[in-house]
Formats: structure tokens, C-alpha cells, sequence
């Protein structure tokens, strides 16, 4: 097995014989998947995004080991949808904590205070910080400073016609 599985409790995993994950930019509606009581869980309700969350992560042949919590999900494929976990967390026997998260890609998506307050109660967490009652507060990052590239997907281009794809 790969150490992110017993490090981080799951991975992205392409190129594998044993799995192949999915990444694809969509609409996506992230839904908080650990029990209320965790303390990631904390002040963040559903939000929506357009990013590449990355599906169908692997977590061992027999899902989610123990000590690791599923964190968020979205819907995925939106044609045929089915619940994909996009976020978890573990606790190792060894005392250490880790977490996977597959998003965000964009810098957009930072202005989501959802997400913010998701993925800084998610390091706090793994930093074995108190987080507070209602999350992590964090200011919303000032788009204008970063490249637009970064900003937002770019959309793939179809190729044309009798044009062969490389």
C-alpha cells in the first residue's frame, strides 16, 4: 500500500492497477460529511463551488480505515450522480493526525467563506489547535493581487473539426 493511505487515511490515485480516481472541473455542492460533533465540523454549512474536486479517491480496498472520518462530499457525475467523499481526516494509531482535502484549485473559490473556514479548521485541526466554537475566521484574499489565470478554470478547447488531437 501507499504510505499517504496510512499517513493521510486516502489519496488521489491514477496511474495504479489498483484504482483510478477522477478529476474533472463541474458545479460542484460540497456538503459536510463528519458528524456535527467534530471539531472540523465547526461553523461551515454546505457550499457551492466550480473547481476539480477530485472523485473517486481511494481509501484501501475496505474504505475508510479506522480513525479516518469522511470531512465533505459532493454529488459526482452531475449526469448520474453518487456521493464522493472529496475531503477526510484520520487519527493515527500513533497518535498523528493527517487530512486530505481535493480542493480548492481556483483562487476564486477563496472568497467562499464556507470553504475558508472548512479548510482552516481542517489544518487546525491537524495541528492539534482548539478551533473555536464557530470555526476559523479569515479574511476573504484579494483577487487583484493574483494572476487571473489562477483565478478561474480555464475553459478546455474542443478541438475543430478534421483537426487531429495530439
Amino acid at each position: 500500500e501507499h504510505p499517504l493511505l496510512h499517513w493521510t487515511g486516502g489519496y488521489f490515485a491514477t496511474r495504479c492497477n489498483h484504482h483510478q480516481s477522477v478529476a474533472r472541473i463541474f458545479e460542484a455542492t460540497v456538503t459536510p460529511a463528519a458528524p456535527a460533533n467534530h471539531p472540523i465540523s465547526r461553523g461551515w454549512t454546505t457550499f457551492e463551488i466550480r473547481d476539480e474536486p477530485y472523485t473517486r479517491n481511494w481509501f484501501g480496498r475496505d474504505g475508510l480505515a479506522d480513525g479516518a472520518v469522511a470531512l465533505a462530499t459532493v454529488e459526482f457525475p452531475p449526469d448520474s450522480p453518487t456521493t464522493e467523499i472529496v475531503a477526510w481526516a484520520i487519527e493515527r494509531p500513533d497518535g498523528g493526525r493527517g487530512a486530505g482535502i481535493t480542493m480548492p484549485h481556483f483562487y476564486r473559490n477563496w472568497e467562499r467563506p464556507e470553504l475558508r473556514k472548512f479548510l482552516f479548521n481542517t489544518i487546525a485541526w491537524t495541528a492539534r489547535l482548539d478551533i473555536p466554537k464557530n470555526g476559523v475566521e479569515t479574511a476573504a484574499p484579494d483577487l487583484a493581487s493574483f494572476n487571473p489565470v489562477s483565478i478561474d478554470p480555464k475553459p478546455r478547447s474542443k478541438p475543430k473539426a478534421g483537426k487531429a488531437v495530439k
